[in-house]
């Protein structure tokens, strides 16, 4: 806050000193090649130990760009990388690059219904519902934080009801729901444990989408689809591995 007053008495100087009308050329003496400039003159002394360094001119350069600091953190390199929150839990660049690895190398083999090779970003862009499941999975026995899947579980609950109630749902959205039903999140008692009903809504949505005609996709959508070799591919894959796990 301190430096931003600072900046912004800077700018009130410079908009007085151009909005002031100029002296008479006679009185205006050039300076010299090697003195600064009235600009860099006229900062206020407190700004300058902040000149040279790296993470305030990162921090000028995000504020100009409408960056809000509490979601992005920098890396060592000045690359500008997002910090991932979810209600009062926040992972940096580094805990959720090491999260999905965990996740492609111990769980993911058992069951593939994803790309290892998309970025845990794109992951987030395409559904925030399947990254942080898939976060909530890898942090199951996770020797650098024990605290994260208890942390997570009433916000992931939070997010997946709120994800549920937006109709219609995206195909994404049930490969979510596979993943957390084959590795529910832990509770205290099975009595409320929501999985039997996830199992049912993954199965209700899967074929409401119509992933149990794969070759008839267009049928269950509004608008015109050309699915690929591949695409046709996953659709099948997911629609065996929903009866599997709903059948477990």
């Amino acid at each position: 806050m301190e430096m931003e007053k600072e900046i912004q008495d800077l700018r009130r100087q410079l908009a007085n000193q151009q909005s002031s009308p100029s002296a008479p050329p006679s009185t205006v003496k050039e300076p010299p090649s090697d003195t600064a400039s009235p600009r860099i003159s006229s900062i206020p002394s407190q700004l300058d130990q902040y000149i040279d360094s790296e993470q305030a001119v990162n921090s000028l350069l995000d504020l100009r760009s409408g960056l809000d600091g509490s979601a992005h953190i920098r890396s060592p390199s000045g690359q500008l990388r997002p910090s991932r929150r979810l209600e009062g839990i926040t992972l940096s660049n580094s805990q959720v690059q090491d999260l999905f690895h965990r996740f492609f190398t111990l769980f993911h083999p058992f069951m593939p219904l994803l790309e290892p090779s998309i970025t845990s970003d794109s992951y987030y862009d395409a559904s925030p519902l399947l990254f942080w499941i898939i976060v909530s999975v890898a942090a199951r026995h996770y020797p650098l934080d024990p605290t994260l899947l208890p942390s997570l579980s009433i916000p992931i609950s939070h997010l997946l009801w709120a994800t549920l109630a937006d109709v219609p749902q995206s195909y994404i959205v049930v490969k979510a729901l596979c993943i957390l039903c084959t590795w529910p999140i832990p509770i205290s008692s099975t009595s409320k444990d929501p999985t039997f009903m996830l199992c049912g809504l993954m199965m209700q949505v899967a074929m409401q989408i119509g992933l149990h005609r794969p070759s008839h996709a267009q049928d269950f959508a509004r608008f015109k689809i050309e699915l690929r070799e591949e695409e046709m591919k996953d659709r099948v894959k997911t629609w065996v591995a929903c009866n599997m796990v709903s059948q477990r």
